[in-house]
Formats: structure tokens, sequence, C-alpha cells
């Protein structure tokens, strides 16, 4: 993965990923609507500006449209056209796991980081 930072353009290092689609509303959705999950794994981490992921495996998710048209999309949502007809509604979420000596490295559950 590549990006722009203050000097110059930075490649960052994945090691691997998975996804997932889940219809949402039942068969075929409104629009043919599914919740998109998908994960990277970064393991050197990543930065830019005043932004840092930790080194380690971060999850995203978002939505995927069949048929955007016919989709009941808010006013102010927006999809953008991906490859063989599909539309990505252009908001998602992200979210890190963060496991450690307070929750014994998982043994007491996992704490994620939602940050949007």
């Amino acid at each position: 993965v590549k990006f722009v930072g203050t000097g110059g353009e930075v490649a960052v290092e994945v090691s691997g990923g998975g996804w997932a689609t889940m219809p949402i509303g039942g068969p075929g959705g409104i629009g043919g609507a599914s919740k998109l999950r998908f994960f990277l794994d970064f393991p050197g981490g990543a930065s830019r500006n005043d932004v840092t992921l930790p080194a380690g495996r971060v999850y995203f998710s978002g939505v995927v449209f069949e048929d955007a048209d016919a989709a009941s999309l808010r006013p102010n949502e927006k999809v953008i056209d991906g490859p063989g007809g599909i539309s990505l509604l252009t908001e998602g979420s992200l979210t890190l796991k963060k496991n450690g000596p307070i929750n014994l490295y998982g043994t007491l559950g996992d704490t994620n980081l939602i940050l949007g």
C-alpha cells in the first residue's frame, strides 16, 4: 500500500488480509445491499502526519450495493462505482484490536478501538 506523506511517497507493508460480505435486510436486501467487512495485516504499522496505526491487524467495514440506484440512500450519503457494476458507500468504520497485559493478551476478551 502506498500513500503520500510529508516526505513524499511512502510504501507500507501489508502481509495479508481477508474479507466477507453479509446481506443486509434479508436475501438481496434493498439494492442488493451487503455489509462489507475486511482486514489487512500491517506488520510494521503505518503513520501519516498525526495519525499512527500500530503494527497488527486493522479491521474495516462498509456497505456495498449491487444496484445503488435501487438503494435507499440518505441525502448526504454518496457511493463510488466499483468493478462489476457494484457501488461502495463512501463512509465506513475502522477498528483496531489491541490486546496487552491489562486484558491478559486477549484472555479476558479483546479490546477494540473503534475509530470511525
